[in-house]
């Protein structure tokens, strides 16, 4: 009789003490299709081949992954929520290292907008913002600045449309909706030793996607 009692009275300690689990709440954020059709709009396996304008050295870069996630945040109302995630990684031939970037794209809790977070390997990350209402906007704390729109853009002997143009600290970014970088370079003008360093263009030259 004994032991029931120290048996029941365990239980009622268990279900009294017993921590509240938080209340989940599941929701389906949105990627916009403004962001996601420039940013991530091929899968694993698509491949860009990009030539330099000082030295012509030629790089291929491809995806490696192109995944979507549900990433959890605690979020105002006191409830985990699931946004949505889409994570890019690139990868080049010539230098995995230097040459090569991911990109994440995320919704926020409240399904208003979008940002798009974008890291060199070599270097630190950036991130901006987008709402179907203001377009693309600079996020605060982020050196990432969006330029301009170009209806048309001209890169070698190919015209590519609507791109959108990107700067990131020392870096210049094109991006043309469909398709992804479409040219991007380092600026780095300055002697060094004795030796001038001119501004680098990475140009694309041919690419192929998998949708």
């Amino acid at each position: 009789m004994k032991n029931l009692i120290i048996f029941v009275a365990i239980l009622l300690f268990n279900a009294c003490g017993k921590p509240e689990e938080p209340q989940i709440n599941y929701k389906t954020t949105t990627i916009y299709p403004e962001v996601s059709n420039l940013f991530a709009p091929a899968q694993k396996g698509s491949y860009f081949i990009f030539r330099d304008s000082i030295s012509g050295k030629y790089d291929s870069i491809y995806i490696a992954a192109n995944t979507e996630s549900k990433v959890t945040y605690y979020c105002a109302d006191s409830k985990y929520t699931y946004p949505k995630r889409l994570t890019i990684d690139y990868h080049s031939s010539l230098n995995n290292q230097q040459y090569s970037w991911l990109i994440q794209i995320n919704s926020n809790c409240e399904d208003t907008l979008n940002w798009v977070e974008f890291y060199r390997r070599a270097g630190t990350g950036a991130s901006f913002n987008y709402t179907p209402k203001n377009g693309f906007f600079q996020r605060i704390g982020s050196p990432t600045v969006f330029i301009e729109k170009h209806n048309t853009f001209k890169v070698k002997d190919s015209t590519y449309k609507n791109v959108y143009h990107f700067t990131s600290g020392d870096y210049n970014f094109y991006w043309a909706e469909n398709i992804g970088i479409i040219k991007y370079n380092e600026i780095r003008l300055g002697v060094l030793n004795g030796v001038t360093i001119y501004e680098q263009y990475w140009e694309l030259i041919r690419y192929k996607l998998i949708n």
